[in-house]
């Protein structure tokens, strides 16, 4: 083979097998280290209760790196509690379309129910998660997700949603007892 004298661009260097090896630089190693110690500071600051701090801390990560799904499901209900109701919906909506794209439908759902359980009266939400479950299988999931959130709502203010959300559990599963009779209550009570 004789003697190859190759020359390798400032960030690369010749690997013991021959190839090239990444050397990292200074850039590659700041950013490749400081999200996941920025990641990490936002949740122990979420862990001690510093709401502000964590989401100031989560939304520095959300200007780098907008899409990152983990982090709009941690700042979601920071958002929530700080009664920021729109941001707070933007990063639940933003969580639970990206997990159902990338195909983690239940990890979607999962964050739909804690939208819905935070925000109660937003009936799309409830029929959402209920839509999921239909889509996958499981209406009984579904009736148990929209009789849960027409039983919470009826006790509030909300009973008009609270009975449409009772109403869609009985087109689901028109003999449930527990949908009919808290359907009944309802209507009852106007």
């Amino acid at each position: 083979l004789g003697n190859l004298s190759m020359t390798w661009p400032n960030d690369t260097a010749p690997a013991p097998g021959g190839m090239p090896l990444r050397v990292p630089t200074a850039t590659s190693m700041t950013t490749s280290a400081t999200t996941p110690a920025s990641f990490a500071a936002a949740d122990r600051s979420r862990a001690r209760g510093r709401r502000k701090r964590a989401i100031t801390l989560y939304a520095a990560l959300l200007k780098q790196e907008p899409n990152d799904l983990a982090v709009h499901g941690r700042i979601a209900p920071l958002l929530a509690a700080e009664g920021l109701r729109d941001p707070a919906m933007a990063s639940f909506r933003a969580a639970a379309n990206g997990h159902t794209t990338a195909g983690f439908v239940d990890r979607g759902i999962a964050v739909l129910r804690q939208a819905a359980e935070l925000f109660p009266e937003e009936e799309e939400l409830w029929v959402e998660v209920a839509n999921f479950h239909v889509q996958r299988g499981r209406r009984g999931d579904a009736v148990a997700v929209l009789i849960s959130g027409g039983e919470r709502l009826l006790k509030s203010r909300y009973r008009p949603i609270g009975a449409k959300l009772l109403r869609r559990a009985l087109e689901l599963e028109p003999w449930n007892v527990k949908a009919t009779l808290l359907l009944a209550k309802a209507l009852a009570r106007e």
